[in-house]
Parts: structure tokens; C-alpha cells; sequence
């Protein structure tokens, strides 16, 4: 089953097992040193691959303000449309969604938490 997972090379790459070794001290372009590092997170500290995302986002930067009026707009007339129906009974999908986003902020903290040590020293 898994075999053909790894024969397509965009999947490869990007679920490769050997990119979640830890480097333990890394230094950016900047100077900065980062103290736990994941082989996937390198390639953010590479000048061109950087400069790409910049320009990316300096030239698509609007998109946000177009996506949180739709938002917006989906939560106002979304209510308006299930004012009169019968309600869902949720609790189940929204125990285990509360529980999913408290153990990604968890483990986000645990990620986090070392450079923010560092970074205040």
C-alpha cells in the first residue's frame, strides 16, 4: 500500500522520514543562530528560496482581504440560511475538534517554545 505513496516524487519529497532529523544548531542568512532545526526547515534559510516567498507575497499580499470578506460573508449568510432548519447535533465532532486543536497548540508550544527561550537570552 505505502509503495506506491513513495513512488510519486512530490509525495517523496515532501513525507520523506530522513527530513525529520534535528540539527541542533543552525545559523541563518541574517547571523541569527536557531538552536533545533528540522532538515525540511533548511530550506527557509536559503537566500533565493526566501527572496521567492518575499515577492510572492509582496505581489498576492490582497488575497487576504479578499478571503476574509468572503469569510465574512459565509458566516453572516450561512446563519441566515440554517436559521430554520433543524439544529445538528455536533457535540461529538466538536469534542474532537476542540481536541485536535488544543494537542496542535501543544505540540506548536513544545516546537516554539525552545527558539523562543533562545531567542529572549
Amino acid at each position: 500500500m505505502f509503495e506506491s505513496f513513495y513512488q510519486n516524487p512530490i509525495l517523496r519529497e515532501y513525507f520523506n522520514p530522513n527530513q525529520f532529523h534535528i540539527t541542533s544548531w543552525v545559523r541563518d542568512p541574517v547571523g541569527l543562530y536557531h538552536p533545533f532545526v528540522f532538515d525540511f526547515e533548511k530550506k527557509f534559510f536559503d537566500k533565493i528560496y526566501a527572496y521567492n516567498i518575499y515577492t510572492w507575497m509582496n505581489k498576492w499580499w490582497w488575497l487576504s482581504i479578499v478571503y476574509s470578506i468572503i469569510y465574512v460573508g459565509l458566516i453572516y449568510y450561512g446563519r441566515l440560511l440554517m436559521e430554520k432548519r433543524e439544529r445538528y447535533e455536533l457535540r461529538l465532532p466538536l469534542i474532537l475538534w476542540n481536541l485536535s486543536l488544543a494537542l496542535f497548540s501543544i505540540f506548536g508550544m513544545i516546537r516554539s517554545l525552545p527558539e523562543m527561550i533562545y531567542a529572549l537570552d
